[in-house]
């Protein structure tokens, strides 16, 4: 790859060098601001149609493409976003669900819990 090419000895040894340059050229900060913003400005919104864990997907892999530094900081930002996008119903039901407040995956498995009880009282 010729990002690799470019790197000295020193940098090619650096797993966590190698990687932030290779998201670097496959993420132009451009790019990542954008993605940055769909998820801190409540634009990703779960579809009428959209269950629970493929509105958390894909809120996960816009994360992962804006190319956070840290996994609490893609977590936050997926929280953030997920409790803003998240339809009104499960919402309402998550608020009372212990953690889902301060932890996005335990915001997920709550919301899932919530949209299978729903699904399963309608016939």
């Amino acid at each position: 790859a010729p990002v690799v090419e470019r790197l000295t000895d020193r940098e090619r040894r650096d797993v966590d060098t190698v990687l932030t340059k290779c998201r670097d050229t496959l993420y132009p900060q451009s790019d990542v601001r954008a993605l940055r913003q769909q998820l801190t400005s409540g634009s990703v919104v779960q579809a009428d149609e959209e269950d629970v864990e493929a509105f958390a997907s894909k809120l996960r892999s816009i994360a992962n493409m804006a190319a956070y530094r840290t996994t609490d900081e893609r977590s936050e930002a997926c929280l953030n976003a997920f409790l803003h996008g998240v339809k009104a119903e499960v919402y309402d039901k998550l608020v009372t669900a212990p953690g889902a407040e301060n932890d996005f995956e335990t915001a997920v498995a709550a919301a899932r819990k919530f949209e299978k009880m729903s699904k399963a009282r309608t016939p």
